[in-house]
């Protein structure tokens, strides 16, 4: 079984409601577990927009999840739907990268 990671992109764009919208489809008929790193105040607001159908964990450091999705929180951020700022496009995302890092080892 692998393990693959998803990072948020932008946002305040539509990089979250597309992560879900593609875990919904491969979570269904995969074997392997995902990570998907995004804040966890960005992820649930995206929930209310494309409910997920997968079964998700919540945590703010990598641990073993039962669960199909595990969602790597990497602290909160400020989200303005539509408006591309310095906060949501560099400083989310490069945190976001960062983390995925762990996965390429």
């Amino acid at each position: 079984m692998n393990k693959f990671a998803f990072t948020c992109g932008d946002i305040n764009g539509i990089g979250p409601e597309i992560v879900i919208k593609a875990l919904n489809k491969i979570t269904s008929t995969s074997k392997n577990k995902f990570v998907f790193i995004c804040p966890e105040n960005i992820f649930i607001k995206n929930t209310k927009i494309t409910k997920p159908s997968f079964e998700y964990f919540i945590t703010d450091q990598i641990k073993n999840s039962n669960k199909k999705v595990t969602v790597l929180d990497i602290g909160e951020y400020k989200s303005n739907l539509g408006a591309p700022t310095v906060d949501s496009g560099c400083n989310c995302n490069c945190t976001a990268f960062q983390n995925s890092n762990q996965f390429s080892r």
